[in-house]
C-alpha cells in the first residue's frame, strides 16, 4: 500500500480531504506546528506514512493541547517505542480531548504499549484504540489487564495481531470480569486461549445487554416524562437500534470478538 495519503478533517466538513504525500517526521512537526496555530481541526488522518519517532513527540504535544483534536489516525507508519511513549505522555494530559487513536501497524513492541497502558489509568476521554500488529508480548497484557478492569471510558480494543499468548489472555480475561463498559475487543491471531476468547466474548455480550438495558430505560423514561407534561408532538414514534446508535465509529461495530 502507497504511504502517500494524509487526511485533515475540518468541523464543518468531516469528509472534507486534503493530501500531502511522503509525510515523514519533519514535514508532521511543521504541521502540528501549523494546526497549534489554527486549533480548530478535529480530526488527522496521518495514516500509510513514513511517520517516526520524532514525528510523534510532536504529535503528543498536540494531544496533550486543550484543542479540538478528537480522532488520530496514525497507521501503518514507523513509530517505535520512544514514539509510543511521547503518544502516551499526551494521552495522560487532563486537557487530552482524544477519543479514538489508532496506532495500528507500527512497531510500539512492549515498551510502547506498557506507555499507552499507563496513560489509559489516566486518561477520561479515548473511546477507542486500535493496536494491531504492534509487536506486542504477554508484558503489554498484563498492563492491559489492569486498565480494563479500571477505566471506564474505554469502549473499543484492538490488540488483533500480537504475541499475546495463552497467559497474556488469562490475564486480560481476569480484568474483563471487572469490566462493564468494553463492547468491542479484538484478539483475533493472538494465540489466546479458547477458555480466555470465550469468557471474553461473553462478558462483551453482557456489557452490550447492559447498555441496551440502561438506553431502553432512559427512553422510557423520557416518554414517561412528555406523557406527564401533556407534550404529546414530541413522543417518540419508535425505537431505534440501541446498537447502531451507540456506535462511535461506523468502521468499529459494537460486537464481541471473533472465536
Amino acid at each position: 500500500m502507497k504511504r502517500n495519503r494524509t487526511r485533515l478533517l475540518n468541523q464543518k466538513d468531516m469528509n472534507s480531504r486534503r493530501k500531502q504525500s511522503r509525510v515523514d517526521s519533519e514535514r508532521c512537526r511543521v504541521l502540528v506546528n501549523y494546526i497549534l496555530k489554527h486549533p480548530t481541526l478535529e480530526t488527522l488522518d496521518l495514516s500509510h506514512n513514513f511517520i517516526g519517532d520524532r514525528g510523534a513527540r510532536a504529535l503528543g504535544k498536540l494531544i496533550a493541547e486543550e484543542g479540538k483534536i478528537r480522532i488520530l489516525n496514525l497507521a501503518d507508519n514507523r513509530l517505535q517505542a520512544t514514539g509510543g511513549l511521547a503518544i502516551a505522555h499526551g494521552l495522560a494530559k487532563k486537557t487530552c480531548q482524544l477519543i479514538r487513536l489508532n496506532l495500528r501497524l507500527n512497531r510500539l513492541r512492549d515498551d510502547g504499549g506498557i506507555a499507552i497502558a499507563k496513560s489509559l489509568l489516566r486518561n477520561e476521554s479515548l473511546r477507542e484504540l486500535n493496536l494491531a500488529a504492534n509487536d506486542l508480548n504477554e508484558s503489554v497484557a498484563n498492563y492491559f489487564a489492569h486498565v480494563i478492569a479500571h477505566n471506564s471510558t474505554l469502549t473499543h480494543i484492538d490488540m488483533s495481531n500480537n504475541q499475546i499468548g495463552p497467559a497474556g489472555s488469562k490475564k486480560l480475561q481476569d480484568g474483563m470480569e471487572r469490566n462493564n463498559t468494553l463492547l468491542h475487543f479484538d484478539l483475533r491471531f493472538t494465540g489466546s486461549s479458547q477458555e480466555a476468547e470465550y469468557s471474553i466474548c461473553q462478558k462483551v455480550e453482557s456489557n452490550q445487554d447492559r447498555l441496551r438495558q440502561i438506553q431502553a430505560e432512559m427512553k422510557r423514561t423520557n416518554s414517561e416524562e412528555i406523557l406527564a407534561s401533556g407534550d404529546q408532538n414530541n413522543l417518540p414514534t419508535g425505537i431505534t437500534s440501541v446498537a447502531n446508535g451507540h456506535s462511535t465509529s461506523s468502521d468499529h461495530p459494537s460486537a464481541p470478538i471473533a472465536v
